[in-house]
């Protein structure tokens, strides 16, 4: 990734304006993100707030999905039963009809139940089932008769469900914001500087590419040691780590001076992929890098959809691959 050149810098006021247009960058950004909220919201209005908050499987409701005849065989836990219920019904069958059949052993009596007023959660995710779908139609139960595994349903009352991420009336009537304040105007710059060499072909850069540095320190041995003591002495010692996406927001490559500041090398490395710079700590080091700068931006763009698509006639196909496309017709065709 190249070198690392760290020498001693004082506080200038050239570096405290460089971190006031980092603080204006994150603002840019937290704006954008709470006008896209905003769009959202706007597009998806909704009368009845206790119906949100609720993470539904993803449904496929093509026909061949559907599984028209075919049984599944569902086990249902609920609170109120010791042991588990196990049906066999048919994977086009509704949710709800299945959650009536469930309620038929929870209650003696179902003329004053409702059965909108259930909900089956998938077991080990927070997901559930549309009541008025189809079995079938969901992703996990085709994930499941795909990979031959047990269908585990919990059944759950509606108003029982944890409701953290419902929305509010409050939340229509006020715009998206968030408290997004970084007091980088009093921080010193006490902290040395960095350069990085970073020769890398732009055209083979994903949009997703993150940048992550780590920072070491090799301990200068003292006068008149041995040899081997040095060797011994002079192991690097990570002081910290920081990782930066290099296409911004709005798809722009990363160019000029960027300060980020470094997660002390001994918290946990392995959310260093998904790490914002560490600009709460105030002692925290702040690593200075150069990218290549332009005249121009460069941009991420997606190629554009071909205005055709060739066509192919099979028997232009050899025989090895006319018996492969003829085995993949044959199987399944279920959600992976």
């Amino acid at each position: 990734m190249g070198s690392f050149w760290v020498t001693p810098r004082p506080h200038s006021f050239t570096n405290g304006y460089e971190l006031f247009e980092v603080s204006e960058e994150r603002d840019e950004e937290v704006a954008a993100f709470c006008h896209m909220l905003d769009v959202l919201r706007s597009s998806s209005s909704t009368k009845d707030y206790s119906l949100t908050g609720l993470v539904w499987n993803a449904v496929n409701l093509s026909p061949e999905q559907l599984g028209h005849g075919v049984s599944l065989k569902v086990t249902v836990v609920c609170d109120s039963l010791r042991e588990p219920l196990t049906f066999t019904c048919d994977c086009s069958s509704t949710v709800d009809l299945l959650i009536y059949q469930a309620l038929c052993y929870t209650h003696d009596e179902l003329h004053a139940v409702d059965v909108e007023d259930f909900l089956l959660k998938i077991c080990g995710l927070e997901e559930f089932l549309h009541n008025k779908h189809a079995l079938g139609s969901h992703e996990h139960i085709q994930h499941c008769r795909k990979f031959d595994t047990d269908i585990r349903l919990q059944l759950m009352r509606r108003k029982g469900v944890r409701s953290d991420l419902a929305r509010t009336a409050s939340d229509d009537q006020s715009p998206s914001t968030l408290n997004h304040y970084i007091h980088l105007q009093e921080r010193p710059i006490k902290q040395t500087i960095s350069r990085i060499c970073f020769p890398v072909q732009v055209n083979h850069l994903p949009r997703e590419t993150l940048l992550s540095v780590t920072l070491f320190a090799v301990p200068v041995p003292p006068p008149g040691s041995s040899s081997d003591t040095n060797r011994q002495r002079r192991v690097p010692e990570a002081l910290g780590w920081v990782t930066t996406p290099l296409f911004n927001f709005r798809q722009v490559l990363t160019c000029g001076r960027k300060l980020l500041g470094l997660w002390p090398a001994t918290q946990d490395n392995s959310r260093a992929r998904s790490s914002a710079p560490n600009f709460n700590q105030p002692d925290s080091v702040i690593l200075q890098i150069d990218f290549p700068t332009s005249a121009f931006e460069v941009k991420f763009t997606s190629p554009p959809v071909a205005e055709f698509s060739p066509r192919y006639e099979f028997g232009s196909l050899g025989e090895e691959e006319q018996r492969q496309l003829r085995e993949a017709m044959q199987k399944k065709s279920l959600y992976w």
